[in-house]
């Protein structure tokens, strides 16, 4: 194919959240962008939980960019506000263990919910939010290529030919792919990884739908923030279902919710509708909020995909579900595509201004893919391994979840200089940078590949996780998470105000720090 003079600095394939952020980015800055897509918006999309994790990624690329319009998103009031009255509030995380074969045993139920004063993250209904970040990008000025079906991408020295099904052609200087599990660049230009290094497969289903229930536990179990007021999971052994509130109808309750289902031992979905039957035959208090509740949308199913043995090269990069895809669970594939764009963001505006597109300035991309492929690989695991028992669930969740409190954090920290996260010793764990939960993180991992090989029981292998997390000194006031009776854990006034005058250790001091500095 002959070479010809590239009309555009960067071609996106997929108009998504992911790809509509980084052509935001991009345009913003002067850079000319095509974003391609064989769909139109609004569309259904999975993968609708922000964390405050996620809300972090979101407001450090507005600030970092210039691009405003995405730190709306980053908090429920503002996205209900300026995005659409669709979305969500995240007002806790909740989950609700279940045995399966019978009613569910009491006690076995974890909230955790943001202190007031804190702003709530939104659920993201994507139809929206994704549209929304997409009309940012043309309105910077990406040019729109919609219901556009590649057909071939090809390279060559000065630039990169993206081809359409009906003939027509799209040059630019390089391309990215973020077009989810289906993406091609990955299979243009290397193979995927056979057998896969992924220790964790499993699949599953998603949806929209109404006439959800409500989730009313006995006494005991009724937490101080209803179970419908943010995203719930239902754990059991070997999987869980997902239901995530958006935003109210006329009677105040949500208008439509996602619901999904993840299960290992399952290679592909075979009949969605069958599959869901089954869990609700499984679980009757998941039937009991969900048995008469209905689709809107068709079934979309998923399953881990393997990474690629590269994610980057001369002209061409994949980020987000296409570089390669572990499993849904909190909308984790999301939140690595905003990292991808944090870091390749400011790579892609040198190249434009140095002309050079070559595979060393992009071969972070392929580490960094790698990493957090194997990070989440690992934590995912984990998690489906200690749903064997709610101890060791719930022990492990509490790890996990004081990672996510570090890394936001983190993320917080470095504000505009994101790029500082690249050197982080354990780049893709929830708290990269630290050698002391990177030992507790492991030795949970451990503990619970223990249990399952069947060397020791869950009990204790929960006891010595609870055991590690008090030990790191870690866990601050007002966030007692090594504490296995904890229910539900709802900071107050009083718990916010011991957590900023804690003396923290040394190394996560300037966290502590800096957060006590921005609620000033």
């Amino acid at each position: 194919m002959q070479s010809t003079a590239a009309t555009f600095d960067v071609a996106i394939l997929g108009n998504g959240l992911v790809g509509s952020t980084l052509a935001a980015v991009l345009a913003r800055r002067g850079a000319r962008v095509a974003l391609i897509s064989e769909d139109t918006h609004p569309r259904y999309t999975p993968g609708e939980i922000a964390t405050p994790y996620t809300a972090a990624l979101l407001r450090m690329l507005a600030e970092r960019y210039d691009v405003p319009e995405l730190a709306a998103l980053a908090t429920a009031k503002r996205a209900r506000t300026e995005v659409s009255a669709h979305l969500g509030t995240a007002q806790a995380s909740s989950f609700v263990y279940h045995r399966g074969g019978g009613p569910r045993a009491p006690r076995e139920v974890f909230q955790l919910a943001p202190p007031r004063v804190l702003s709530a993250p939104p659920t993201l209904y994507r139809q929206d939010t994704d549209a929304y970040v997409f009309h940012t990008a043309c309105r910077y000025g990406a040019t729109s290529y919609q219901q556009a079906k590649v057909a071939e991408v090809v390279t060559d020295a000065d630039g990169v030919t993206v081809v359409r099904a009906d003939g027509r052609t799209i040059r630019a200087r390089f391309v990215v792919d973020t077009g989810g599990r289906g993406a091609r660049l990955i299979d243009l230009f290397h193979t995927r990884e056979q057998p896969s290094r992924l220790r964790h497969r499993s699949a599953g289903i998603a949806t929209h739908m109404v006439r959800v229930g409500s989730l009313d536990l006995a006494p005991p179990d009724r937490p101080p923030v209803p179970w419908g007021a943010g995203p719930l999971h239902h754990v059991f052994r070997g999987g869980y279902v997902w239901v995530v509130p958006f935003g109210p109808g006329r009677d105040g309750t949500p208008l439509v919710w996602s619901v999904g289902a993840s299960l290992t031992g399952v290679e592909a979905v075979g009949e969605p509708a069958e599959l869901w039957a089954g869990l609700l035959d499984r679980f009757p208090d998941i039937r009991a909020q969900l048995g008469v509740a209905r689709p809107v949308q068709p079934w979309a199913t998923f399953e881990s995909a393997p990474l690629g043995d590269g994610c980057a090269g001369d002209r061409w990069c994949a980020i987000g579900e296409a570089a390669g895809f572990v499993d849904p669970l909190m909308s984790r594939p999301l939140l690595r595509g905003l990292e991808a764009v944090g870091f390749l963001g400011g790579r892609l505006l040198d190249a434009i201004r140095t002309g050079d597109f070559g595979a060393r300035r992009f071969q972070f991309m392929t580490e960094f893919a790698q990493r957090a492929m194997d990070a989440d690989d690992r934590l995912v695991h984990a998690f489906f391994g200690a749903s064997v028992d709610y101890g060791l669930w719930r022990a492990f969740l509490g790890v996990w979840e004081l990672g996510s409190f570090y890394g936001r954090l983190t993320v917080e920290h470095a504000g505009r200089e994101f790029e500082r996260l690249e050197t982080a010793k354990y780049l893709g764990l929830p708290f990269p940078g630290h050698e002391g939960y990177h030992e507790l993180f492991e030795r949970a991992c451990a503990d619970i590949d223990d249990v399952t090989a069947g060397r020791t029981s869950a009990q204790a292998a929960a006891g010595r996780i609870h055991a590690g997390l008090r030990a790191t000194g870690l866990v601050p006031p007002g966030l007692p998470l090594a504490d296995p009776s904890l229910r539900f854990l709802h900071p107050g006034p009083a718990d916010l105000v011991r957590l900023l005058r804690w003396d923290a250790p040394d190394e996560v001091r300037p966290l502590i720090t800096a957060m006590r500095r921005s609620r000033r």
